[in-house]
């Protein structure tokens, strides 16, 4: 097994230690990534501004993401497993590691919310409070979600104001990701 790899996903080229990659891509991460990729063409005078909140299974992958774009704030919630793995990037501690999203201090707001869904349709409840944390015209990403289960969710969560912006597929996989009226 090689010592990193590279995870090419659009504009974005990722360097990953293997044993993170391969972990991550198991449980969605590649489709954080594909989500998140576009930023890679924005002018990083505009990335540096962003914030970015990342929860569930594969959550970690997006914090790499937002170390390498320069986003000012990075907040992920972690199995400690996640963590100790996620630190090996973060060598200067700059993104913010809980352990529960209840831990995430009040008042902190989103330009990128991203909610791991570890390969189950979640129920609108799950999102709701994450909405609450999103800043205007952000975006809230659901990503590991089975394929056959898009359609579904989709039509669930846009009854709740979900209005769709991206969507991407990877194997059985894919990602919805949307602005949200709350």
């Amino acid at each position: 097994m090689e010592d990193f790899c590279t995870l090419k996903v659009g504009h974005l080229a990722l360097q990953c230690d293997a044993e993170l990659c391969e972990q991550w891509q198991d449980v969605g991460g590649k489709l954080a990534a594909q989500a998140l990729s576009p930023l890679a063409a924005v002018d990083p005078s505009k990335t540096k501004n962003l914030c970015l909140l990342a929860t569930g299974p594969g959550s970690a992958i997006a914090g790499v993401i937002g170390l390498q774009l320069g986003f000012k704030q990075i907040d992920l919630v972690l199995h400690p497993d996640d963590a100790a793995l996620f630190a090996k990037f973060d060598k200067d501690a700059r993104a913010n590691i809980f352990d529960r999203i209840e831990k995430v201090p009040p008042g902190r707001n989103y330009h990128r919310i991203l909610l791991g869904c570890d390969a189950k349709a979640p129920e609108v409840g799950q999102g709701r409070d994450l909405v609450q944390r999103l800043k205007r015209e952000g975006q809230f990403v659901l990503f590991g979600l089975p394929r056959k289960e898009l359609n579904p969710t989709f039509a669930l969560f846009s009854k709740h104001g979900l209005s769709l912006r991206a969507c991407g597929l990877e194997g059985d996989f894919g990602f919805l990701s949307g602005s949200l009226v709350h």
